[in-house]
């Protein structure tokens, strides 16, 4: 099987599994039922993040097994990707405590680390620094799972932005003329995504739940270690492509605690949501991403991949803009 046919059957896999989830929520009850902190009205089949679980896991064995990718690469899908996916899936079918959450995410942070440790990028600092970045590195991850689960709060819109990541990733080492394993793995997960996105988009059928969220945001942030280390994308590309979400749900968070709020807490006072409750609705927000993906971020990505050696100072100055535009647009203010 050609990796070409690995990206198209994602779609397909996840398209169908989809399908079978939400058909399942419906019959054994498990809806979202709005309540004062939700930004829907009706209730909803969830879970349907599980398909992309599958479908990503199932697409990097089959790259595996037919020798495009490094056995690291399956190994972040289907061993700590797989815990993160499996505590979402039961937090959304009974719950589970905030401490076993934290938990799970770091130990599966850690073993996201060691599988692409060591980085070559840092082989001439001192022992300290390294370690000190092995922890900073854990420490994104465990963040990066849980920032994706709160932006995930709207039709489209976490689907939109994990099709956009992994598609424009894909199109980054395809044009900078990098590995093809990395161009399926890569297409195939945007591809499975968007298999998701297809019963997500406003207004949704199904949402994605914390099993998909969470695997999404760290396959991300385990995909863009891979890559760094081997010298295909800079960590500053993935900042760019992933500095939407990071800008909005870190500003949300820090005034959050600013203001001693129980900032773990449902809460609809993200950029996004507050945007969502104007008249542009869900489907303009989605939008208003996908135009902003396109148009800057994407861009801005490219640039960071042909001019390496200015990657990190247009990184940060994308993510300030970020926080600035989450700031105006009224990210953690009071509801």
């Amino acid at each position: 099987m050609s990796e070409f046919a690995v990206v198209a059957l994602a779609f397909i896999v996840s398209w169908s599994l989809t399908a079978a989830v939400r058909r399942h929520a419906l019959t054994t009850g498990m809806m979202d039922v709005p309540n004062s902190r939700s930004s829907h009205e009706t209730p909803t089949p969830r879970g349907g993040g599980a398909a992309i679980v599958v479908t990503l896991c199932l697409a990097s064995v089959a790259l595996f097994a037919a020798e495009f990718v490094a056995w690291q690469a399956v190994a972040i899908c289907c061993g700590p990707g797989a815990m993160v996916a499996l505590v979402g899936y039961v937090d959304d079918r009974r719950g589970v405590s905030a401490g076993i959450r934290f938990l799970v995410h770091i130990v599966a942070a850690a073993i996201a680390v060691s599988l692409t440790w060591p980085w070559s990028g840092l082989a001439a600092v001192s022992a300290e620094v390294q370690m000190l970045s092995a922890l900073v590195a854990v420490v994104g991850i465990g963040w990066m799972i849980n920032l994706y689960n709160f932006m995930d709060g709207i039709d489209g819109l976490a689907g939109s932005e994990a099709t956009f990541v992994f598609g424009a990733a894909a199109l980054l080492v395809w044009l900078t003329g990098g590995s093809s394993y990395w161009v399926a793995l890569l297409g195939a997960s945007a591809s499975g995504v968007a298999g998701f996105l297809w019963w997500n988009w406003p207004p949704a059928r199904i949402f994605m739940g914390d099993v998909g969220s969470g695997f999404v945001g760290f396959l991300i942030a385990g995909f863009a270690l891979l890559t760094w280390k081997e010298g295909l994308l800079p960590l500053a590309t993935w900042v760019i492509l992933v500095s939407l979400f990071v800008a909005d749900a870190t500003v949300t968070l820090v005034r959050r605690m600013i203001r001693r709020e129980r900032w773990y807490a449902a809460h609809r006072s993200h950029a996004y949501q507050w945007l969502a409750r104007s008249s542009l609705g869900h489907g303009g927000v989605t939008w208003l991403s996908w135009v902003w993906n396109l148009v800057v971020l994407g861009p801005a990505a490219y640039w960071s991949v042909i001019m390496p050696g200015q990657a990190y100072v247009l990184a940060a100055v994308v993510l300030s803009v970020s926080v600035v535009l989450a700031l105006i647009l009224g990210a953690g203010r009071p509801e």
